[in-house]
């Protein structure tokens, strides 16, 4: 929220035959919702929970308190870089604060335009959420409550009609990327 970055989905996957950390991983990827599954010697089993986004610009967060989270493993240094532009000097697990304020200032400027006015950042449209759903969480996606064809007696009232055609219109997403309500 609030220039926060939205939280990253689950995925599970299974590293079959002892390809994990080669370069052609031979890598099966597994449902939300797995049970019973079969591992051997040898396998790994990646079982990646989902992230809770952010809170405020991470571009402002104290390059100090990152390089603290790095060197207590929370977070790696890729991460570091990529999500809060803060280098890290990895010998001494401090920031880098020169190159860091350059990266921060390349960072913001890549920035699209009216992505200061986004209140809540969902990590895409929709239908983008939707296209990249199986990649990332081996599942296909949800159909959204609107996309379903409505059943019962309420679906005879003025305003639940009503409802379904204006979802159906705007796909249950503001402009600014927000969910409707």
């Amino acid at each position: 929220m609030s220039g926060g970055s939205c939280g990253a989905r689950s995925h599970k996957a299974l590293f079959v035959n002892n390809s994990w950390e080669t370069s052609t991983p031979e890598r099966v990827i597994l449902p939300s919702k797995a049970d019973h599954v079969r591992v051997k010697p040898g396998d790994v089993l990646e079982w990646v929970t989902w992230g809770g986004g952010g809170l405020g610009d991470p571009l402002t967060r104290p390059a100090k308190k990152v390089a603290l989270e790095v060197h207590r493993r929370l977070v790696s240094e890729k991460g570091a870089r990529e999500n809060y532009g803060v280098v890290m000097d990895m010998e001494t697990f401090t920031a880098d604060d020169e190159a860091t304020r350059q990266l921060r200032a390349e960072m913001a400027a890549a920035r699209p335009a009216g992505w200061a006015d986004v209140v809540y950042n969902r990590g895409g449209s929709l239908e983008e959420l939707q296209r990249d759903c199986r990649e990332e969480t081996g599942l296909e996606p949800p159909v959204p409550q609107w996309g379903a064809e409505p059943y019962g007696p309420h679906t005879g009232l003025t305003y639940v009609k009503e409802w379904f055609q204006k979802m159906r219109g705007s796909k249950g997403w503001r402009l600014d990327g927000s969910f409707k309500l």
